[in-house]
């Protein structure tokens, strides 16, 4: 199964991801499956400004997936690059992605 955009559809291969954790805490040798997550191709670690508290993250992977089949579960958090960002921020620029993290603990 190929892997596709949650904000806009494209598929391809992606390496930057949106996850969430509703308590706002993510463990560093955690592995990025470990969250909820998007893939996206619709914003960049750049587009985000740092936020010290916050239930959501931007990773960047070392590599690229193009399926979901990868047989394990991603890298560990320490082996990317992240930021928390802002739940406002995140809301405006990928709503979709950002609605539908939040329908995960509802």
């Amino acid at each position: 199964m190929s892997l596709a955009c949650r904000q806009c559809g494209v598929t391809g291969a992606f390496d930057t991801l949106i996850i969430f954790s509703p308590s706002g805490i993510f463990d560093d040798d955690a592995h990025v499956a470990e969250y909820d997550n998007f893939y996206t191709c619709c914003a960049t670690f750049d587009d985000f400004t740092a936020v010290e508290d916050s239930r959501f993250a931007i990773v960047v992977q070392s590599y690229k997936n193009d399926s979901w089949r990868t047989g394990n579960n991603g890298p560990k958090l320490t082996e990317c690059k992240r930021k928390k960002i802002s739940e406002a921020e995140l809301k405006k620029k990928l709503p979709i992605i950002y609605r539908e993290l939040l329908k995960m603990v509802a």
